[in-house]
């Protein structure tokens, strides 16, 4: 007979009867067997993480496969083994406050009458600070005359809540208190080139 799950915690005996014409029927049975145990969930894939853990990136988890297949599965992503809130889906999303830390993800199974199945993926190398990208320049607007206000003109950047910060200077010396995104020139100016320092900052 094929041991099911709900035979699980209760013991198994067999009867056997025997008949023959002209006899009494004859029965015997069996001593009883251990308490029938859980199955268990054998491995066929381990679970693995894909992606660049870079502030900004997202990396999707690779699931587990297991026979027989599982009746439910839960996942849950770690950073330096501790469960991080609301990250139980198939990807994770990498945010600033997890600089530094080593991402791994925990996948359960569960399946009546089977053991449940803790896997962990290896851990990630340690999440790196991401990356301000500018794919169209800054640039300046305005006339090269005393009197007349140069502005700049904001560039394409990723991600675009990056913050600018400003620094104009004179033949590459900082203008004192030019930190704004124009500068009105002045006869200090006359003769010089004036350029501006565009700097973008993003926590994480």
């Amino acid at each position: 007979m094929d041991v099911t799950p709900d035979l699980v915690d209760q013991a198994l005996l067999v009867k056997v009867t025997a008949t023959r014409t002209g006899y009494q029927p004859g029965t015997a049975k069996s001593t009883r067997s251990p308490a029938v145990r859980p199955g268990t969930l054998a491995v066929q894939t381990q679970p693995s993480i894909v992606g660049t853990p870079r502030v900004g990136e997202t990396l999707t988890l690779g699931e587990a496969a297991w026979s027989p297949a599982p009746s439910a599965t839960t996942v849950q992503w770690l950073a330096d083994g501790r469960p991080i809130d609301g990250a139980t889906g198939s990807s994770l999303e990498i945010t600033p406050e997890l600089v530094d830390q080593r991402i791994s993800v925990e996948q359960t199974a569960t399946a009546p009458g089977y053991e449940t199945s803790d896997l962990t993926t290896p851990a990630t190398a340690k999440v790196k600070p991401g990356r301000i990208v500018v794919s169209e320049p800054y640039a300046l607007r305005g006339a090269t005359r005393v009197g007349r206000t140069l502005t700049v003109q904001p560039g394409v950047v990723a991600p675009a809540d990056a913050e600018a910060s400003y620094q104009w200077t004179r033949d590459g010396k900082p203008i004192a208190g030019a930190t704004a995104s124009s500068y009105t020139l002045t006869a200090d100016d006359v003769g010089h080139q004036v350029d501006v320092a565009v700097g973008l900052a993003r926590r994480g």
